[in-house]
């Protein structure tokens, strides 16, 4: 898989329950404390170029030239289960503690819009449709505005935010349709 550090923790705690082995394309932007946990836990850790579409697209030929399974980072609907589950635990809370109410608002990072797709999918599915949804980006990683704004799917030709690991340079189709 890809990652910029927190989907690379995700598939190797999974690749460690399912005994199978990992490997972790990371940029060369990723802090070197992730790189040595994702090794310290049994991953196999490469690092190309240095943002994370770079190692995405080293990741995606790999698997290619070498058979592998590619996770895909953010467009795929077992990766927006898995983000759902998080709506799913705030509704449990609050229902424990007697409040009956939706949210009004949820704050979500964008990325590649993958997040953002699981909590849509989650509100619908705990019946929370009325919570607004806010998706933010950083400057120069923006790619899901500057798609909603461009009306269609629109590549950023480079990630400029300081934040280059949450940079994607086109976003998940289905995050551009809930916008």
């Amino acid at each position: 898989c890809s990652s910029g550090g927190n989907a690379g923790l995700a598939g190797v705690f999974a690749a460690n329950k399912l005994n199978v082995p990992i490997t972790v394309y990371l940029p060369s932007s990723t802090p070197d404390y992730i790189s040595q946990r994702l090794k310290n836990q049994g991953a196999n850790v490469v690092v190309k170029g240095d943002v994370w579409i770079v190692a995405d697209e080293a990741a995606q030929e790999a698997c290619k030239e070498e058979g592998y399974g590619y996770i895909p980072p953010f467009e795929h609907p077992l990766l927006w289960e898995g983000h759902a589950s998080m709506v799913h635990e705030i509704h449990q809370d609050l229902s424990k503690r007697g409040e009956t109410k939706a949210p009004d608002l949820m704050v979500v990072a964008v990325g590649g819009g993958g997040m953002l797709n699981g909590v849509i999918q989650g509100l619908k599915e705990v019946g929370w449709e009325s919570t607004k949804v806010l998706g933010v980006e950083t400057v120069g990683a923006d790619c899901l505005n500057q798609s909603f704004k461009a009306g269609h799917l629109v590549g950023l030709s480079e990630i400029t935010s300081i934040a280059k690991t949450l940079g994607a340079k086109s976003p998940s189709p289905t995050a551009l349709q809930h916008v």
